[in-house]
């Protein structure tokens, strides 16, 4: 059974926000590479799934060597891209081929969720990096957006 969770644009927005945060984190401190490596694949992950949602040849691959120039355009861009999604029916089905070949059919909503996980995920792991590198993550909880969204800070 799909949930309605990835049709809220809310969470898209905050999705937006937190891929942002993490962006403009990694920009001043020189380079980490592995975290650059994860942020590079939470976006190619999120356009390789709306290739899929849309019947399209994957157009990147899922784990690019590195960051395009355009990151904070692709974010507002896949943004975009997600929230157009999530207006359609979340049990829509669409069937598509893993990075492996494997066929597989979803639904758009279990698709939508699938990609706001995954990048709550690895922004975990890119803060674990920042801290790493003996710096200091944002903070992108969704609590904290939504704090700072209310308070007008966001």
């Amino acid at each position: 059974m799909p949930t309605p969770l990835g049709n809220s644009q809310a969470l898209w927005a905050y999705d937006r926000w937190a891929n942002l945060e993490i962006l403009r984190a990694l920009e001043p401190l020189g380079g980490i590479p592995p975290a650059e490596r994860l942020l590079a694949h939470v976006l190619a992950a999120a356009r390789v799934w709306l290739d899929r949602v849309h019947a399209r040849p994957q157009s990147v691959p899922v784990w690019p060597d590195r960051l395009p120039e355009d990151s904070a355009a692709e974010i507002d861009t896949l943004h975009g891209a997600w929230v157009e999604v999530a207006t359609v029916e979340p049990e829509w089905v669409v069937a598509y081929s893993n990075s492996k070949g494997e066929a597989f059919e979803s639904a758009v909503g279990d698709i939508a969720v699938h990609v706001l996980m995954h990048s709550a995920y690895h922004r975990g792991q890119i803060a674990a990096e920042i801290r790493r590198a003996s710096r200091v993550p944002p903070l992108t909880d969704f609590i904290h957006y939504a704090r700072s969204i209310r308070s007008g800070q966001g």
